[in-house]
C-alpha cells in the first residue's frame, strides 16, 4: 500500500477521512502547518502521494506567505525542492484564480471540501495506480 503525507490543520478532517485510508492498509505521515511539513522534507520525498490543504498556518515557515500558504507550499515544493511525488490538493478555496495558479505549478488533481472519504480513497488509489506508486510495500 502506499505512504501518503497528508498536511492539513484541521484534525477533525484528518480523522474522518483517513480512517478508511488506513483500513486499507495506507501510512499516514501528518503535518499541521507550512513549516511542519518543509522540516520533512525527505519524509515529503519518500512518500508516494503528498495530500495539502490550501488554508494552511505557516508555523515555522520564514518564506513568503500569502493568503493561500498552501499555495505557498506548493511553490516551495515543485519549484524549490522540484519534488517528483504526485500531490493531491483537498481545499475549501473555490476561487478559480487560485486554482489556476495550482494548476499552473503542474498540479491537476484537485478536490474540493466538503469530500466523501470513498471518493478521496478513490482518487489516491488511482493516482498510486497512474504512477505506480506504493507497489513496492504492496
Amino acid at each position: 500500500m502506499a505512504t501518503i503525507a497528508w498536511i492539513e490543520d484541521d484534525v477533525n478532517i484528518i480523522e474522518t477521512l483517513l480512517f478508511p485510508l488506513e483500513r486499507k492498509g495506507h501510512s499516514i505521515k501528518k503535518f499541521g502547518s507550512v513549516g511542519e511539513a518543509i522540516g520533512a522534507i525527505d519524509q515529503l520525498r519518500h512518500a508516494d502521494v503528498i495530500v495539502v490543504d490550501m488554508l494552511l498556518p505557516p508555523g515555522t515557515f520564514t518564506g513568503p506567505c500569502g493568503p493561500y500558504p498552501g499555495v505557498d507550499l506548493l511553490k516551495h515544493l515543485t519549484q524549490s525542492e522540484k519534488i517528483q511525488v504526485p500531490i493531491l490538493v483537498l481545499s475549501v478555496v473555490k476561487s478559480e484564480q487560485v486554482l489556476d495558479q495550482v494548476r499552473c505549478l503542474g498540479i491537476l488533481d484537485i478536490l474540493r471540501k466538503p469530500v466523501l472519504p470513498s471518493t478521496l480513497e478513490l482518487r489516491i488509489e488511482a493516482i498510486v495506480g497512474r504512477t505506480g506508486a506504493g507497489s513496492a510495500t504492496a
